[in-house]
């Protein structure tokens, strides 16, 4: 999608729609004063019918108005000056855009009161990743509209508002990558091929080195989860540990996602609902690599290390058992309670490997670990947990105002308990209750000292039906989520 910032008077550029936005006392702005009599006084008139649900609903309406220079005005109803806000409203006039084919569009940024670069940066990531499609496997490809954005606003914010969008540009860029990735099926993406993928990703970057562990140095370092998890594919599992390291004596950040690039449920079979979609389960590891690209493209001053491993659990002759005990990085058995359990044995293996090896200054892990988060939180909240007050009060301030929201779950300590085993240090479930905070129980078994949080995103990597800036399919929620802590953390 390509993008302009223009100081051009807004009746002259020229543009397929023009979109404002209108907040409760737009009867004071000049500019919609300037809109309403070009369409002789219908917008206020269409504003005036919906009354107070053209605010409290977030409404995007539209009106053709034939003007030289456009044909169309949109105009936005703001419930709340508030970055997610203005992204979610600009993904709504993607849907129209969509609809009327409409190829170029232009925000007319004036008489807001909010900083016009945030709100520029959040008009463009809205509908850009709003209009995101996925059509690599379709013969005959709808498009994406629109194909053109102009933000238009006032002189002295022109520049700045440029080098924002260039910076939105890689951040959305990003997402799109991790969208595509879990878009795509299984057989497209398995632990050998997305290995791969990711070390061709990051090759041409500066500063960032890129090391893939195969099933030999997995076994020969003990990486007992991920090889336990790995053994019933026919498919070897892989570990792919990419660092950003641009600063010399710095502690890296690292990020680890969960990389089931199928999850079949191993022995313990899942039901054939349960299945259907369970190519889904690499989404921790697409998002956690996307993040990084991003912020290495960006060449923030930060230690980034990113650590996937990726595997499929699939039932065959080879696959672990329920009952076996297994030997973990860092030494700790665990008893496999149950086969489809998995996904923290992995995430297990990379935290430890990445305590006793990289000297974190935090440790954060995203993974599609439990349907218990959804049936918790829905699927518009994430679960997040973890040892640290600050890092999780920060990475939630920051989702609420981008729209990528957290809840925090108490990692009970009562709750210990249920992951006790009879056999072994520990079991990998526990008695089917409170199965988001017995996930991150088990994790917190692997985590010594790190700072480190938990996201559970098993409910918000996948939308069923258009909702704002993600349209149905894989969303890459916590791209934005990671580099905006980032950036926070390097101010």
């Amino acid at each position: 999608m390509k993008w302009f910032v223009t100081s051009q008077d807004p009746l002259l550029v020229n543009a397929d729609a023009h979109v404002l936005f209108v907040t409760k006392d737009y009867e004071k702005s000049e500019m919609f004063a300037k809109y309403d009599s070009l369409s002789k006084g219908l917008l206020g008139a269409l504003i005036s019918e919906l009354g107070e649900r053209f605010f409290d609903k977030n409404c995007v309406e539209s009106l053709f108005i034939n003007m030289p220079n456009f044909k169309w005005i949109v105009i936005c109803g703001v419930k709340e000056l508030k970055y997610a806000s203005f992204a979610d409203l600009s993904a709504k006039v993607a849907k129209i855009a969509k609809q009327r084919k409409l190829k170029k569009i232009a925000f007319i940024i004036a008489d807001i009161n909010f900083d016009l670069v945030n709100l520029s940066r959040a008009t463009y990531e809205g509908i850009r990743l709003g209009s995101y499609v996925f059509e690599k496997y379709k013969s005959k490809k709808s498009g994406r509209f629109p194909e053109e954005v102009i933000i238009v606003t006032s002189k002295n914010h022109e520049e700045k508002i440029k080098n924002a969008l260039r910076e939105s540009e890689i951040i959305c860029s990003a997402v799109e990558i991790a969208r595509d990735l879990v878009n795509q099926p299984a057989k497209d993406a398995n632990p050998v091929s997305l290995s791969q993928f990711f070390k061709n990703l990051f090759k041409d970057i500066k500063n960032v080195s890129v090391e893939i562990f195969d099933e030999k140095r997995l076994e020969k370092e003990k990486f007992g989860g991920v090889i336990a998890v790995g053994k019933g594919s026919e498919i070897p599992p892989r570990l792919v540990i990419v660092k950003y390291l641009p600063l010399k004596n710095e502690k890296p950040y690292v990020f680890i996602g969960k990389g089931v690039c199928f999850d079949a449920g191993g022995l313990q079979m899942k039901s054939r609902e349960g299945m259907k979609n369970m190519k889904i389960d690499m989404a921790g590891a697409a998002v956690v690599m996307a993040a990084v690209y991003a912020i290495a493209r960006l060449q923030l001053p930060v230690n980034i290390i990113a650590i996937t491993p990726l595997v499929e659990n699939l039932p065959s002759l080879k696959a672990t058992k329920p009952g076996d005990v297994i030997e973990m990085y860092n030494g700790k058995k665990v008893e496999i309670a149950h086969t489809d359990a998995e996904g923290r044995l992995i995430l297990a293996d990379a935290i430890a490997y990445a305590e006793r090896n990289l000297n974190p200054e935090a440790i954060i892990d995203l993974a599609t670990l439990t349907g218990a988060c959804v049936i918790a939180l829905g699927r518009r909240i994430a679960g997040i947990m973890g040892n640290n007050k600050k890092l999780i009060t920060t990475l939630k301030e920051i989702g609420d105002e981008i729209g990528e929201y957290l809840w925090e779950l108490p990692l009970f300590e009562e709750y210990k308990e249920l992951i006790k085993s009879d056999i072994a240090d520990i079991k990998n479930i526990g008695d089917g209750s409170a199965g988001a905070i017995i996930g991150g129980l088990f994790l917190k078994e692997f985590v010594e000292k790190t700072p480190w949080v938990h996201i559970d995103i098993a409910g918000v990597s996948w939308t069923k039906k258009d909702v704002f800036i993600y349209p149905k399919g894989a969303t890459g929620y916590g791209v934005r989520l990671l580099v905006e802590f980032i950036k926070k953390a390097i101010q």
